[in-house]
């Protein structure tokens, strides 16, 4: 299991970090604002999407999480860099895994 928290850049798939890219790759499920969601959609395929609307971050980082400790691989997707969002959202991405053996991973896209 691994949590991606990744920051897609400026605007669409094109502009993204081959990093960034590859998370969305390894992916299982992908967790995302909805406007986001559609900026990346071409790399997501088939893949499982947990969507929320705008002003539901810590909702968005909840599902995430809870998907990622049944053994998945998740990427939380922003519009910002990945250790902003955390930081606002009071999000420690460090106590994820305190009691589990997940993975976790900051991956900006700018």
């Amino acid at each position: 299991m691994k949590l991606y928290v990744i920051g897609i850049g400026p605007g669409g798939a094109e502009q993204m970090t081959p990093r960034a890219r590859q998370a969305i790759e390894h992916s299982d499920i992908i967790a995302g604002y909805t406007t986001y969601i559609d900026l990346v959609r071409p790399l997501i395929g088939d893949k499982e999407i947990l969507q929320t609307p705008m002003k539901k971050e810590i909702d968005r980082c909840k599902l995430a999480r809870d998907a990622a400790l049944t053994g998945k691989t998740v990427s939380v997707q922003t519009g910002t860099t990945a250790e902003s969002f955390c930081m606002d959202n009071g999000y420690d991405v460090s106590s994820f895994a305190a009691n589990s053996d997940a993975q976790t991973a900051l991956t900006s896209g700018k």
